[in-house]
């Protein structure tokens, strides 16, 4: 080696972490600072696989039903007060609500936040638009966890087997509402 040559320059591109802070901007919700830049690209990303995404909804499933089951300790007593005034109603009534509670925030909430679920971030996984954007909206995100996911399962599953044929691999409930879920870095 020639120790007057001038030295080469570095050819690797400069890591994350050497991005200068004030040339990022983070995307903020609701005063929530998230974990992705607002020139992110996500159509770069492959879609989630079938596992990853039944895999996900278990765990968000047992979550619910933990926080649910938690939730309906504070009325034991009035459910089995009302349970000896024989008021079925009143029971049905508390149950819906713990219910619609427990689905809205650990379900529904992170969704329109985040574009993921507990399950969904610990499997890398997060739901977009089919324009490639994070920000589903709350009217989005309630169509398709509510009325498209019943549609999708009321067709004996069809809908959710869709995403086993389709290149894509939209399900039913993800074309009704013009969503898509995509691997994405695990935060």
């Amino acid at each position: 080696m020639n120790p007057n040559a001038p030295a080469k320059p570095n050819q690797q591109p400069p890591s994350a972490d050497a991005v200068h802070p004030d040339s990022v901007q983070l995307r903020e919700v609701r005063g929530i600072a998230l974990h992705h830049t607002l020139e992110e690209d996500y159509s770069v990303y492959e879609p989630a696989s079938f596992v990853e995404r039944g895999f996900a909804t278990l765990i968000d499933s047992f979550i619910v039903g933990i926080v649910m089951s938690l939730m309906n300790l504070p009325f034991l007593k009035i459910i089995d007060r009302f349970t000896d005034l024989e008021q079925s109603e009143n029971i049905t009534a508390i149950k819906l609500f713990i219910t619609v509670l427990a689905f809205a925030v650990f379900q529904i909430a992170p969704l329109v936040l985040w574009g993921q679920t507990l399950g969904k971030s610990f499997f890398g996984i997060i739901l977009l638009t089919n324009g490639d954007s994070t920000n589903v909206g709350f009217s989005r995100v309630l169509a398709r966890e509510t009325l498209g996911k019943a549609v999708s399962l009321a067709l004996l599953g069809v809908g959710l087997a869709l995403m086993l044929v389709r290149k894509d691999k939209l399900t039913l409930h993800d074309l009704m509402c013009k969503t898509k879920v995509v691997k994405h870095r695990r935060l």
